[in-house]
């Protein structure tokens, strides 16, 4: 074989060796095409600055919350509270009739009568003894309600019923009746036997009896029984005039019965 020929050969051999696509140990180039990128499109790995950042991610949408109208109440409509009431100048009375509950009847026997009188000893004291069966204690009671807003500072009105404390009714009509007369002060329905308190204790033949006590806490006077003149005792002509001297300081001497005894 002529030495150029087998030259020829041997340089044809090397090159067909070194671009075979399967040739051994050879390694495709980034651009060619490979096992791991058959479409031969240039590759592009994570980090590289080629690849570029990218689409950018969709943001997550906050959820609008719906509008609801609200449920229908059955509460009224709040409305303004009254205009307060202005109190009464000096010197002026008030109009105000006392509440009920300020007009009670309290069960004390005659004992708690006397405790009653001590505890306002430094005023004129007015013991009016009544009861719901007596018509001229029901006429005459106006007048104790009248004195006792004559001078509080200084005269003080008890009343004392003498009605059956057992008798639920008797008791109901006598809290009516104070109820009816605005009586807001002390009023007392004495537990003591009535005959005792008549003919041991208090020694009078009936009722009304109307007892006055100086501010020394003795009885200063006793209206009972006729006046001096024939007829019933009233505050008007009787015992409110004693009471507004006593409490002036003019009398306050030995206790006296004004009766017709």
């Amino acid at each position: 074989m002529p030495r150029g020929f087998a030259l020829g050969l041997l340089v044809t051999a090397l090159l067909f060796s070194g671009c075979g696509n399967g040739g051994g140990g050879g390694s495709a180039p980034n651009g060619g095409r490979g096992a791991d990128n058959p479409t031969g499109a240039p590759s592009i790995t994570p980090g590289d600055p080629a690849a570029g950042p990218g689409p950018a991610p969709e943001q997550p949408r906050e959820a609008v919350p719906e509008q609801t109208e609200p449920a229908p109440t059955d509460e009224p409509a709040a409305t303004e509270p009254p205009p307060a009431t202005e109190p009464a100048a000096d010197g002026e009375a008030s109009t105000t009739a006392p509440a009920a509950g300020e007009i009670s009847l309290v069960e004390l026997p005659w004992e708690g009568v006397q405790e009653q009188i001590a505890a306002h000893q430094g005023k004129v004291v007015v013991v009016d003894l009544w009861a719901t069966y007596c018509d001229p204690c029901r006429a005459s009671f106006p007048g104790l309600v009248t004195l006792s807003k004559q001078d509080p500072d200084n005269i003080v009105c008890l009343s004392v019923s003498l009605d059956d404390p057992t008798d639920a009714e008797r008791r109901a009509m006598a809290v009516a009746f104070l109820q009816e007369q605005q009586a807001a002060f002390t009023n007392i329905l004495c537990t003591t036997d009535e005959t005792m308190l008549y003919d041991e204790i208090l020694k009078i033949g009936g009722i009304p009896a109307v007892y006055v006590y100086g501010r020394d806490g003795q009885m200063a006077k006793l209206f009972t029984g006729r006046s001096p003149d024939g007829g019933e005792h009233t505050y008007e002509g009787h015992i409110t005039p004693f009471v507004t001297q006593l409490a002036a300081g003019g009398e306050s001497g030995q206790p006296t019965a004004a009766s017709g005894q």
